[in-house]
Parts: C-alpha cells; sequence; structure tokens
C-alpha cells in the first residue's frame, strides 16, 4: 500500500511474532501473563485498550493493577506509533523506488526507440552514400571517357592529314598503273595478231612503262604501310584491343605516341628524340598512350609558333623513365601547384575539360609511377616519368 490507511488493524502494524515478542517483554514488566488481541477479538474482562489514533486496535489482556495496565498501554502505543512512522516511510520509499523505475523504464523505452531510429537513418544515409559514391564514380569514368574522345578528336586532324598524303599518291599512282596495264594489253593484243614486237615495244614505250611501273608499286606499297602504321599506332592509342596489360618495350610505345603527335606540330615545331634501350614493362597500352599523349599535347600547345619538343626514354632509377620537355611559355607557381588538380585549365572556356593533366597522372600511379613537373614562366616545362619494373604482370 502507498500510504497508512486510517482503518488499519494491528496486523497492519505488527507481524503475529512481533506480537508474541511484546508480550514475553510486558509479562515480567506486569509479573503476569499478557496477551495482546486485535480489536475486533476483545474479550469480556480484564481488557485494556491499545489506541493508535484515537481508534482502539487492539487490547492488552492481563491480570494486573490499573496503573501498570494503562502503563504498558502507553509502551505499545508508543511502540505502534513508530511502527506506523517506519511503515509509512517504507512505503513511501516504496512509492519513489516504482515511480523511478517505471521513469527509467520509460526512458530506457524511449532510448530504444531513438536508437531504432538512428540506426535506421545510419542505414539510410550510408545505402545514399554508396549510392552517391556509385555515382560519382560513374561520372568521373564518363567524364574520363569524354577527355580520351576529346583527345581522339584532337587527334582526328592530324592523322587524316597524315593519311590523306599516301592515299593520295596511291590512287595516283594506281590510275597510272591502270593506264599503264591498259597500254600493255593493247601491246598484247597486237603482239598476238603476228605484229612487229620492236615496233610495237617503241610505240608503246613498255621498257619505260614496265619500268614505271615497279616504281609505281614500290612508292604505293610504301604508302600503304604508311597508313596501317598510322592506323596501328592510332588502334592503340583508342584501345581496340582490350585494356588488359602487356608488356611493351617502352621506346616503341613512345614512337607511336610521337607519330601521332607529329601532325599537331606541324613545321614549326622540331620533334627531337632520344632513345636508350630500355627493358619490357607491364603497361595498359591505351591507357598509357594517353597518358604521354596529354602530356605533348600540352607540350605543342605550350609553344604555340616555334619551338621544340625534346622526348627521352630510357633506364630510370627503379625502372624506366620517360622525359618530354619543351621550349614554350612555361608555368608560373601557382599553375604549377594546381597542374593535376581536376578541371583546372589555364585554357578559354570551352577550350579544354582541365582533366587532362589529371587523367594522366591517375595512369602513371595506376602503374606504380609518379610524374614530376619542373617549370619556370617563358623557360618551358619538363615532364619527367618513373615508371617501376615489373617481371610479371599486375593482377
Amino acid at each position: 500500500m502507498n500510504d497508512i490507511d486510517p482503518e488499519f488493524t494491528l496486523a497492519d502494524l505488527l507481524t503475529a511474532k512481533d506480537i508474541e515478542s511484546l508480550q514475553n517483554r510486558l509479562s515480567p514488566l506486569l509479573e503476569t501473563s499478557v496477551s495482546i488481541v486485535p480489536a475486533q477479538d476483545k474479550p469480556d474482562a480484564d481488557a485494556w485498550p491499545i489506541r493508535y489514533q484515537i481508534r482502539a486496535v487492539a487490547y492488552l489482556v492481563a491480570s494486573a493493577p490499573k496503573e501498570k495496565a494503562e502503563a504498558a498501554c502507553k509502551l505499545v502505543e508508543a511502540i505502534l506509533h513508530q511502527a506506523a512512522r517506519y511503515r509509512l516511510a517504507a512505503s513511501l520509499h516504496h512509492h519513489v523506488v516504482e515511480q523511478d523505475y517505471e521513469e527509467l523504464q520509460r526512458k530506457h523505452q524511449a532510448l530504444q526507440e531513438s536508437e531504432a531510429r538512428y540506426r535506421e537513418l545510419a542505414e539510410q544515409l550510408e545505402r545514399r552514400v554508396e549510392e552517391q559514391v556509385a555515382q560519382i564514380e560513374l561520372r568521373r569514368k564518363q567524364v574520363y571517357e569524354a577527355e580520351k574522345l576529346s583527345a581522339l578528336g584532337q587527334l582526328g586532324a592530324g592523322v587524316a592529314h597524315e593519311i590523306n598524303n599516301p592515299l593520295g599518291f596511291i590512287q595516283s599512282n594506281l590510275n597510272s598503273g591502270k593506264g599503264y596495264l591498259q597500254d600493255i594489253s593493247d601491246a598484247l593484243t597486237e603482239m598476238s595478231r603476228g605484229h612487229d614486237v620492236k615496233a610495237i615495244f617503241s610505240r608503246y614505250e613498255l621498257d619505260f612503262v614496265i619500268k614505271d611501273l615497279h616504281i609505281l608499286m614500290s612508292d604505293t606499297l610504301d604508302g600503304v604501310a604508311r597508313v596501317a602504321k598510322i592506323v596501328k599506332d592510332l588502334k592503340g592509342f583508342a584501345g581496340t584491343d582490350g585494356g588488359s596489360r602487356q608488356k611493351v618495350a617502352m621506346e616503341e610505345l613512345m614512337e607511336s605516341v610521337c607519330n601521332l603527335a607529329k601532325p599537331l606540330m606541324g613545321g614549326h615545331i622540331h620533334l627531337r628524340k632520344e632513345y636508350e634501350p630500355t627493358p619490357s614493362v607491364w603497361v595498359d597500352y591505351s591507357a598509357f598512350c594517353q597518358a604521354v599523349y596529354a602530356i605533348m599535347l600540352n607540350a605543342v600547345q605550350a609553344i604555340g609558333e616555334r619551338g621544340e619538343v625534346l622526348v627521352q626514354c630510357g633506364p630510370g632509377a627503379s625502372g624506366v623513365r620517360i622525359v618530354i620537355e619543351d621550349t614554350g611559355c612555361g608555368m608560373d607557381a601557382e599553375t604549377l601547384n594546381r597542374i593535376f588538380e581536376p578541371f583546372f585549365t589555364t585554357k578559354p572556356v570551352g577550350s579544354g575539360t582541365g582533366l587532362g593533366m589529371t587523367l594522366c597522372r591517375d595512369i602513371i600511379r595506376a602503374h606504380g609511377g609518379e610524374i614530376h613537373v619542373a617549370s619556370e614562366p617563358g623557360k618551358g616545362s619538363r615532364f619527367c616519368i618513373e615508371l617501376p619494373m615489373t617481371e610479371e604482370a599486375p593482377g
């Protein structure tokens, strides 16, 4: 119970054991046997009321003088009063503990619900982060592919010019050859009819025709070889053979990139190449061609009107070292510090994505290498690539 009921009984305040103990202690004091009985069991004689809050809650049954009996009753009443106070304090304490426990239960429940909400929110945020990361990765791949397509587009004009030159004289040679074949066919027809061979040779100039036809066919084959080489270099750059790594002699790769970049230089930029024998290394041919081409393109654009690009390839500290140096406008300290920063460009709006150098650095690092740049305004720039040696194809 939460407080003391005004209608309580003796049993509400004292246990049977407490009553028995009290009787045993009062008996020597009153020099007679003593019984304490509940009010509802009031005896007929020798009973003295024991009161609590005016109402009799029990009776003291004893054959004792009135004064002693009343004193004993007062003593029991004092004990009942103290028992009631203890009972009230215990009841209040129990009530407070119950309230505290219920409050703790409510807080615990609220905490569990809050924890569940936070856990669900954390899971939602994690899923959103994963989705955003996937989107960013997709966009990065798309932007990098766009940069590669942009580089291929820049190659287009120069490659078209390089292919058109041999195609032009191949077509001319074939037309001339076609005329020569017609002359030879007509001459053979006349010979088959028994006409004078010497006269026919002289009239159709067959000696010259046959000699010139050999020269035309030789030039045509050279032109076809030139076109085939350009297509091979372009095919390697575009990566149509797949993106898996292969063991490559680096000077051969550099030669292919130089062949592709040379049309961009026109006749005003001199390309100087210095190759040393280098050990073969495992690279993604297409990706590495693109990285080196980005540097070559940067060098050509930095030179502008007239200058020189030096390409060096040889053994390095841990494998292969590639150096591309130009005599262009150079870079100040701020530009140099930001050259590999994504989307940073010094070109006019619409003239570049600002990802060429970023892509170049990422490709080189993906191969375990590093790229370093040195430059001063008006003194050109020097790009140095250090590529490590690997005995086996990376996994």
